[in-house]
């Protein structure tokens, strides 16, 4: 004769709360093992993890075609070396692409386009919004979403540019800066910072100048008000007021 001990109430919802646990957790593997399997027949993949992870894109190409609300892409190669470098490749701009090798691209109104300028070999990048209409043909594009049927459904649509060398912009407050006139000719101020004795490029060609009795020069203390980025010789900032400190 078999006895059987009853099961507290505890017990049974315990044993129910994992078989529904188990249950979820089985269909999330599901779930996934479905989005793996999605392209596995198809003629394009997105990259590998580690691939994926360095670039922060599933999915890299090169623009060739543009259309009203989808473009065509010829597909960036990537691999990784025995160095552990990764090298990528793609198309001359003039190679002529048969259309079964372009790969098409959609995307919907939560998709993101951001135009990305990098500096110093990857160590630091700036990101400003962007949309369909700054795609050009042979433009790279970085893109993060998944493929179905081979097109590819972009959740984000990335402009990668190179930014100048040795450079990458600070980002600023509209908050006023303070310092020395080293030079102020066509349109353009440069001033050594009080704060970092860094100098500073702006263009006063849409500010407000408040000279004073007598027009700003060089060795002059000035207060600048800008918004956005502090300036270089290159790109010098953009000024809404100079005004000079007597």
């Amino acid at each position: 004769m078999h006895e059987y001990a009853a099961k507290t109430p505890e017990e049974q919802t315990d044993e129910v709360s994992e078989e529904a646990l188990s249950d979820i957790l089985s269909k999330e593997n599901d779930t996934d093992a479905e989005k793996a399997k999605e392209n596995l027949d198809g003629k394009w993949q997105v990259l590998e993890p580690e691939i994926a992870a360095a670039f922060d894109a599933d999915f890299k190409g090169k623009v060739r075609r543009i259309e009203e609300d989808s473009f065509y892409i010829v597909e960036t190669k990537v691999k990784i070396l025995e160095d552990g470098s990764l090298a990528t490749s793609t198309p001359s701009s003039n190679a002529p692409i048969p259309d079964s090798q372009l790969i098409q691209v959609v995307f919907d109104d939560d998709t993101t386009f951001l135009v990305r300028t990098i500096y110093d070999n990857g160590e630091s990048c700036e990101d400003e919004e962007a949309g369909f209409e700054d795609l050009e043909e042979n433009m790279a594009v970085d893109m993060k979403g998944h493929f179905e049927e081979d097109v590819f459904h972009a959740t984000e649509i990335r402009l990668p540019e190179i930014g100048d060398i040795g450079h990458a912009p600070k980002e600023t407050k509209a908050d006023p800066i303070i310092g020395i006139v080293e030079k102020y000719d066509n349109n353009i101020i440069i001033i050594n910072d009080y704060g970092d004795g860094m100098s500073y490029y702006f263009s006063t060609k849409d500010a407000q100048m408040i000279e004073g009795n007598s027009p700003i020069a060089v060795g002059d203390k000035v207060e600048i008000t800008y918004q956005g980025l502090l300036g270089d010789e290159k790109n010098p900032g953009d000024c809404s007021k100079v005004c000079k400190i007597e």
